[in-house]
């Protein structure tokens, strides 16, 4: 068989023999990708909740101490009601504390408001923090059972990178490795077996047979265009 032929042949087994490690981890990668992409999305919900509640617990202390402050007014001024010399103070008097009655009900009415958001902001807070719990559960549980798998296989998988980049390296054909490195080389092979291609189950002629027999070269199939090579 060509040299360079076979060495395009042990690199598609070796790249097959790695798509098959990297299937026996199913679809853990993704999955735990996927996962610790929501456990960032949801700390960065927690921190932004925390921060916002803050500023809400700021605003209901506001509120609060401005309710205090008006009441505490509103109780001395209807404490001096009795205690006017004439008509024009007991209306001025009557004036100011329905003024402050009013700014009174409109600061219950933000405080109110904000405590109703706090309550929500809380509660977005604590939901977030028990799917965060559970999904770092689910995620250590996933990465242990991927180390296990990894554990198994890095070895191998080492090994077979190492015998990938001495193949590469020992080509002639600078172009095809060069493409292949960048990705632009894409080849599919198959093993002529019992006369037909592995790939499509097409019957072959004879010649073509032959010719694939003799590994000069690669020979696509007539039928799906996979190259073919031959296995004693």
């Amino acid at each position: 068989m060509d040299l360079e032929t076979k060495k395009i042949i042990d690199l598609h087994k070796i790249d097959q023999q790695i798509i098959e490690i990297h299937d026996s981890k199913g679809a853990l990668p993704s999955i735990i990708e996927k996962q610790e992409n929501k456990v960032d999305d949801l700390k960065s919900i927690l921190k932004n909740g925390e921060k916002e509640l803050k500023t809400i617990n700021k605003s209901i202390d506001d509120f609060s101490s401005q309710t205090s402050d008006l009441s505490s007014k509103i109780e001395k001024y209807n404490s001096q009601i009795y205690s006017v010399k004439n008509n024009k103070e007991y209306e001025a008097l009557l004036k100011e504390i329905d003024f402050l009655k009013s700014e009174n009900a409109n600061a219950e009415s933000e405080l109110s408001i904000f405590k109703a958001q706090r309550e929500e902001k809380e509660s977005t807070i604590n939901d977030a923090k028990e799917t965060l719990e559970d999904l770092n559960s689910k995620l250590e549980e996933n990465l242990k059972e991927l180390e296990v798998i990894s554990s198994s296989t890095e070895k191998e998988e080492k090994q077979l990178s190492k015998n990938k980049e001495k193949i590469l390296k020992d080509m002639i054909d600078e172009k095809f490795v060069e493409s292949y490195l960048e990705g632009t080389q894409t080849f599919k092979l198959a093993v002529l077996s019992r006369d037909a291609c592995s790939n499509c189950y097409s019957s072959l002629p004879p010649q073509f047979i032959l010719n694939v027999k003799k590994g000069d070269k690669l020979y696509p199939c007539p039928s799906c265009g996979v190259n073919l090579y031959w296995e004693e």
